[in-house]
């Protein structure tokens, strides 16, 4: 896909000069979603920039758009060129990011529209203001011609010419009038009517200046090692659960500080950025601002302005907070960066950690990715000299990795044990917690059963939308699908045959509560899933209660699997380690051994030792086993001769195509057409694993080339061309997919 930000001759020298802008208009479809010339009227010569938000003619409405590129001379021919219409203030794209945001949409073959709205602010704004539009006529000419057919509209103009903008209530009573002349004079695009958002506070500093713990010689020389990376280079910090790779980022954090540089931080989970978050303020004070979905509209406006103000030095937050405004751009830093959840599963599909790389090309940073469990392509590039590698092999305590031993749930099953939890686990949780101690039990499923069905006929109850089993979650005692939202009552009677003979089956987080409480009556329970956090702050509320002891057993999806730091937790056990192995996905294994490895460091860091207890139908799985023996390499050596036979990455490229349509046979014969149009090793169309979601029928087609090969401009042709809109079939692109499914 050729680059749709382009220097042109005509745009060299002074702003001043420029006649033409460039603009991608807000109107998301492939055929639609390049630059068109617009001619800059004189009065805003000097306000169009590069990256500025727009309002614009297009048809017969007045759209917004994005400047992505500025001229003397058009592209064609002048007569057929419109005048950009205004300029929306406030929201401008730095040249660096516009150049990101153009670098995403053709690696990862998107609209660059979508592109553009990834590195713009996102807020609702809340309290109304008006200002003065941008007058295409002197400004006395205005008042004559407003007061010959409206003396109030006159009078509006004169209060805004005068004071600047106001709101609205404050306008309309200085000029004594009702809404009606100010909407006429916005309608004739005189005055424009912005929101302006509430504003909080800025974070105060912490009260004391936190303890600084004393690093160890392996985080010195790490800390060392990685301060020496060039200019777009990346570092792979590779160090044990526990082994103090927070400190290590700190600290390079206070290297750049005190270069003037400012600092990205991104972490996977908004599960994790209240302890990041604590860590990172107790350092660094008002240096450090907040970035994530669940802010309320007037925290984030407040946060980014920070940020674009260059009051607030370090970034942190999930993947969005990449693009956050930051000046002078030193460091990148990743944390789990193997974590799936890096990259975004809706348009446009891009991943943090190569944007976040090209972002450091961009602006001279560093980019450092930390984990104790590395993804296979990161460690393979670490070890092929692409990226430099760094390893923590001990926690600074001192403190041994916690034992770790596998439960075979085929043996309890022969000894008379159909509970979810073996004799063993419910043993180390009865010694736990008389000891005074917290344990995590970790399921990568909620709800409570995962399958209701009728014992007479066999009847599955499913999703009407997406034909995958409903869930059953027993608090609000309904049938749930977790992809498209679905909901109903359990039924009483067999749909299908009308027999009473309906059971659950399968086991969920809420299941393992409420197994819990019958084994343990009075324990404390607590519970990290979709269903607990929906609410803004549930994450910290609970993880709070947790960390003050105010409940003694934490149950969990992979929420509690990465980067909580629990002193008292000495025991987690794992119900179901199998569940990531049966996926169709080749990383199936690495999922697996990664869960494992990273839930089981929540145990023993603090004083005493930990213990871990992996139940599993499948114990020999040498991702299992090497979970069991922490032996990342050992599970390296073994995975990757696999990679390399089936041809999937590090040792080759893939892409993702899905079909959707309404129809099952004219989005077949769809995805036929377009996979004889794309070239390359081309494999399907075949039905997606499942196969209809949200009412849609799903085909899937893959596509693989050499690791270091771009996707072929053909596609994005084939893709802009072949005529499918029409039957209501869409096709999305996804480069690199993390998820098979």
């Amino acid at each position: 896909m050729a680059p749709l930000v382009q220097d042109h001759p005509g745009a060299q020298g002074a702003e001043a000069s420029v006649k033409y802008a460039q603009v991608i208009v807000s109107i998301p479809t492939r055929q639609i979603d390049r630059p068109f010339d617009y001619a800059v009227p004189a009065p805003l010569e000097e306000q169009v920039k590069l990256g500025a938000k727009v309002r614009v003619p297009f048809g017969p409405k007045i759209l917004d758009g994005y400047v992505v590129g500025l001229e003397a001379e058009p592209q064609v021919e002048p007569s057929r060129i419109k005048q950009l219409h205004s300029i929306v203030p406030g929201a401008t794209i730095s040249s660096e990011l516009l150049t990101l945001a153009n670098w995403i949409a053709c690696f990862y073959h998107c609209l660059f529209l979508d592109a553009l709205r990834l590195v713009l602010p996102s807020w609702t704004e809340t309290q109304r203001t008006v200002q003065v539009a941008s007058l295409l006529q002197p400004l006395p000419d205005v008042v004559q011609a407003q007061a010959r057919s409206s003396p109030k509209q006159a009078e509006l103009v004169k209060i805004l010419a005068s004071q600047g903008p106001l709101p609205v209530q404050q306008l309309l009573q200085l000029a004594d009038c009702t809404q009606s002349p100010l909407r006429s004079l916005a309608a004739k695009g005189v005055v424009q009517l912005t929101l302006e958002p509430e504003r909080r506070k800025a974070p105060s500093a912490p009260s004391q200046a936190s303890v600084r713990p004393q690093l160890t010689l392996q985080q010195e020389e790490a800390i060392a090692k990685l301060s020496d990376l060039p200019a777009g280079g990346v570092g792979l910090l590779w160090g044990i659960t526990g082994s103090g790779k927070t400190e290590v980022y700190l600290n390079l954090i206070e290297r750049q500080l005190a270069l003037g540089h400012s600092v990205i931080a991104l972490v996977p989970e908004i599960a994790l950025t209240p302890q990041m978050v604590a860590r990172f303020r107790d350092r660094f004070g008002r240096l450090v601002a907040l970035l994530h979905s669940q802010l309320g509209a007037a925290e984030r406006r407040t946060e980014w302005e920070r940020v674009r103000a260059g009051d607030a030095k370090i970034v942190l937050g999930p993947r969005s907070a990449l693009f956050a405004p930051v000046e002078k751009l030193g460091l990148v830093v990743i944390d789990e960066e193997h974590e799936p959840s890096y990259k975004q599963e809706s348009p446009p599909r891009y991943h943090a950690r190569e944007c976040a790389i090209q972002r450091a090309k961009l602006s001279g940073a560093q980019v450092v990715l930390g984990s104790a469990t590395p993804s296979l392509e990161s460690f393979y590039h670490a070890e092929n000299g692409q990226f430099k590698l760094v390893s923590l092999t001990q926690r600074p305590t001192g403190q041994a990795l916690p034992q770790i031993h596998l439960v075979d749930m085929r043996q309890e099953l022969a000894e008379g044990n159909s509970s979810m939890f073996s004799a063993k686990l419910q043993a180390g949780l009865r010694e736990c917690l008389e000891a005074g101690r917290q344990a995590i039990l970790f399921l990568n499923r909620r709800g409570y059963s995962t399958t209701v069905l009728c014992r007479e006929c066999g009847q599955v109850l499913r999703c009407p939308q997406c034909d995958l089993p409903l869930t059953f979650h027993f608090a609000q005692n309904q049938l749930r699908c977790h992809y498209c939202g679905y909901h109903r009552l359990p039924p009483k009677i067999c749909p299908q045959c009308g027999s009473h003979k309906i059971r659950h089956f399968g086991t969920g987080t809420e299941k393992v509560e409420a197994e819990l409480t019958r084994l343990f009556p009075g324990v404390k329970l607590a519970r990290l899933d979709v269903d607990t956090t929906r609410k803004k702050g549930a994450h910290e509320r609970i993880l709070s209660a947790f960390r003050q002891g105010k409940s003694q057993i934490l149950v969990g999806t992979q929420m509690v699997a990465k980067g909580l730091d629990f002193p008292n937790v000495t025991l987690v056990g794992v119900v179901m380690a199998d569940l990531t192995l049966n996926l169709p996905d080749f990383r199936a294994a690495e999922r697996t051994f990664q869960l494992l490895t990273q839930v089981a460091g929540r145990a023993g860091r603090g004083r005493e030792p930990g213990k871990v207890l992996i139940q599993s139908y499948l114990p020999e799985h040498y991702s299992i086993q090497a979970a069991a023996s922490h032996d990342y390499l050992g599970f390296y050596r073994q995975e990757l001769p696999y990679r390399r036979r089936q041809g999937y990455p590090p040792f080759s490229r893939l892409v993702n195509l899905t079909v959707t349509g309404p129809e099952a046979g004219v989005t077949r014969r769809v995805a036929d057409a377009l996979a004889k149009e794309l070239t390359g090793d081309v494999i399907g169309p075949v039905a997606a694993p499942f196969a209809v979601l949200k009412g849609e029928w799903r085909y899937r087609i893959m596509a693989r080339f050499a690791p270091d090969q771009d996707v072929p401009e053909d596609w994005l042709s084939a893709l802009t061309t072949l005529n499918y809109a029409a039957s209501g079939v869409k096709v999305s692109v996804d480069v690199d997919p993390i998820s098979m499914l």
